[in-house]
C-alpha cells in the first residue's frame, strides 16, 4: 500500500470520526441547549414569584400593622353603650362557635363613682360541649373588656352531645359627660 493510499484512509477515517461526532453530539448539544432555555425560564418566572411574594409579604406585613393599631383602639372602652352593636357580636361569636343562642338579656347599670357603665349579659345557649368551649374562648377575647361570671351547663332536651349553658357576664364602656 502507498502513502497514497495511506493519507486517504487516514483522511477518510477521520471525516468519519468528525462525522459521527457531530451525528452523536449534536442532538445532546440541542437537547443541552433546550434545557438551558428552560432553565433560563424557569429563573426568570423564579425571580417574578419572589418578588410576588415579597410584595405580598409587604401587604401582609402592612395589613398586621392596621390590625395591631385598630386592636390597640377597639380595646379601649366604648365611650357610649351601643347595646345592639354588643348583641351583633354576641350572635357572630354564636355563628363562628356553631352554637344556638336562645336568648340574650342585658341590662345597664353604672359603678358607684359613675364614670363606668356596666352591661350585664345573660345568655342561654345550646350546643355540643366542645363548640361551647370555643364560645365562651371568643366571647372572653372580644376586642372590649368582657368578663363572664357564672356558667350554668346542663344536657338539653335533645339528649347528648347537645347541652345548654346558662352564662352570666358583663361587659363595660365609659359613661360620656
Amino acid at each position: 500500500m502507498s502513502n497514497q493510499h495511506r493519507i486517504v484512509i487516514i483522511v477518510s477515517i477521520f471525516i468519519l470520526i468528525i462525522a459521527a461526532f457531530f451525528i452523536m453530539v449534536r442532538p445532546a448539544l440541542n437537547q443541552n441547549l433546550d434545557i438551558s432555555q428552560k432553565i433560563g425560564d424557569q429563573k426568570e418566572t423564579n425571580s417574578q414569584l419572589k418578588e410576588r411574594v415579597l410584595q405580598l409579604a409587604g401587604t401582609k406585613d402592612d395589613f398586621n400593622m392596621r390590625y395591631a393599631q385598630y386592636q390597640k383602639y377597639s380595646v379601649r372602652l366604648p365611650g357610649r353603650t351601643n347595646i345592639q352593636f354588643l348583641a351583633n357580636e354576641i350572635y357572630e361569636i354564636g355563628q363562628f362557635a356553631d352554637v344556638e343562642i336562645q336568648s340574650i338579656n342585658f341590662n345597664e347599670t353604672a359603678s358607684e363613682d359613675g364614670k363606668i357603665g356596666i352591661i350585664d349579659i345573660n345568655l342561654i345557649l345550646t350546643s355540643p360541649y366542645y363548640n361551647i368551649l370555643i364560645f365562651i374562648s371568643t366571647f372572653e377575647s372580644m376586642p372590649r373588656i368582657t368578663k363572664l361570671e357564672s356558667i350554668n351547663l346542663s344536657y338539653s332536651a335533645d339528649g347528648y352531645p347537645n347541652m345548654t349553658a346558662t352564662m352570666i357576664g358583663k361587659t363595660y364602656y365609659q359613661i360620656e359627660d
